[in-house]
């Protein structure tokens, strides 16, 4: 569901079960999810998982069923520490987002959002 399975960086697989890999060896340098709740290593994502200055991010939607959902977007180091979860409200799938120098940029289906570094 959504973004690709694996993101490769540095001799690193970051994957979409929680776990990063060593590229070389294949041997997992980090514990897999265990259950759709618990936290890992990679963040979760239903769009793009992107990695830049040395963090990972995903991005999904979250929200009762019939309602806006929000967008939270997860920050990990790229050793797969996590660092914030962030709540975008009222936003739903159809997004896209990237980097700038000083700041990331969302796309959703309506609107470019241009969200600053602290």
């Amino acid at each position: 569901m959504g973004g690709p399975a694996m993101l490769y960086h540095d001799g690193r697989f970051y994957h979409e079960n929680g776990v990063i890999y060593d590229a070389l060896t294949g041997k997992a340098l980090s514990a897999p999810r265990k259950n759709k709740y618990d936290k890992a290593s990679v963040p979760k994502t239903h769009h793009l998982r992107l990695l830049a200055g040395g963090h990972v991010y995903g991005l999904y939607s979250w929200g009762p069923r019939g309602k806006p959902a929000d967008l939270i977007m997860n920050v990990h180091t790229a050793d797969g520490k996590h660092v914030r979860e962030s709540r975008i409200p009222g936003y739903s799938y159809g997004c896209a987002y990237t980097f700038g120098d000083t700041a990331l940029y969302l796309r959703t289906r309506h609107e470019l959002i241009k969200i600053e570094r602290e």
